[in-house]
């Protein structure tokens, strides 16, 4: 797989990355503290990271290399949690930091995820010290979750209508149009509704009770819940 982004390439990842990967990535005090999956501490462990990466199916896992001028300058690391959701790292190497890389091939990612696969939700989490890349995800048209101490927990919607139920009793749903959240209306019949902490799939948005008027939520067990 292929995806052009201005300058750069994304492309899978292949076993004859692997010397490239740990000259890249070894020493790299960055890539150990915020990605320390990805850091090999010597040519062997560059090795089995690389084998792993080169197995990606582009289906349910996505490891790419980032390339210009067919030398690796980064990576993306994408990997499917529950749902329709990509938990999703960039690493841009230490030569090519400070030069907006991460922002636009983030961008393209997004893209062409939207274009070529149902992915609804890519999940970022950053480090809140980690400065550089909270200012890039910021032009990626992220959604701050929620945050800790450490950490800040985002996400990236993908797909116009994806839609959510906001609390336990589950008479509470929302859909995601132009990057915000707004109440579901007639108009979201025929949607399927997931939950908003795990992201599974609930149920179907329905026809409004005759009675009431109100739209419902039809559970894959079968019940029928009316949106409030």
């Amino acid at each position: 797989m292929i995806i052009h982004a201005k300058d750069y390439i994304l492309r899978n990842f292949s076993m004859t990355d692997a010397r490239e990967f740990y000259q890249m990535t070894h020493d790299d005090d960055k890539i150990k503290t915020y990605v320390p999956s990805a850091y090999p501490n010597d040519p062997q462990e560059a090795y089995m990271i690389v084998n792993v990466y080169s197995k990606g199916d582009n289906i349910n896992d996505f490891y790419l290399v980032i390339e210009k001028d067919n030398i690796m300058i980064g990576a993306i690391i994408a990997v499917r949690t529950i749902g329709m959701t990509l938990d999703t790292s960039a690493i841009i190497f230490k030569p090519y930091r400070g030069k907006g890389i991460m922002t636009v091939v983030l961008n393209q990612f997004k893209r062409w995820l939207k274009n070529h696969t149902d992915f609804e939700i890519m999940s970022l989490v950053i480090k809140k010290d980690n400065e550089a890349s909270l200012r890039h995800v910021q032009k990626c048209g992220v959604i701050l979750q929620k945050e800790d101490e450490e950490y800040k927990f985002y996400k990236i919607y993908l797909k116009e209508g994806c839609t959510m139920a906001f609390n336990k009793s589950r008479n509470q749903c929302v859909v995601c149009e132009g990057g915000k959240w707004v109440k579901v209306t007639n108009n979201h019949v025929g949607k399927d509704v997931y939950d908003r902490k795990t992201n599974e799939r609930i149920g179907t948005l329905i026809e409004p009770n005759p009675n009431t008027h109100m739209l419902q939520l039809r559970l894959i067990n079968g019940k029928t819940v009316t949106i409030r």
